[in-house]
């Protein structure tokens, strides 16, 4: 829902440069994939930063659950590609509803 949301947010606070930019001559798969490319740039942000704390945190952890290992290297890929997919799905509505912008009303300012 967080992902969704900034994304949404950021939809609606860039309808005008969405605007001009299909004004000049952007189609919606250019507008779709910059929607996109906007999220899953934060997810990635996201998932390196993450990772270099489960990193740094994995001797305290190893230490305290019976059985674990230092680094889990499955676990930690399968993790990032369920957020990678999930940020995605996220990611596509606002997407969605930003190739649909009508760039005249957005330039007139309606």
């Amino acid at each position: 829902m967080g992902i969704y949301g900034v994304i949404s947010y950021s939809v609606v606070q860039r309808s005008g440069e969405i605007g001009m930019r299909m004004g000049v001559g952007a189609d919606a798969g250019d507008t779709f994939r910059l929607v996109v490319g906007q999220a899953l740039g934060y997810v990635v942000a996201g998932a390196v930063l993450g990772l270099a704390g489960a990193l740094a945190v994995s001797r305290l952890i190893s230490g305290l659950l019976f059985g674990a290992s230092l680094l889990d290297p499955a676990t930690l890929v399968a993790g990032c590609f369920i957020l990678v997919l999930v940020a995605a799905a996220a990611a596509i509505l606002p997407a969605r509803r930003a190739t649909q912008v009508y760039p005249v009303s957005t330039l007139r300012g309606d």
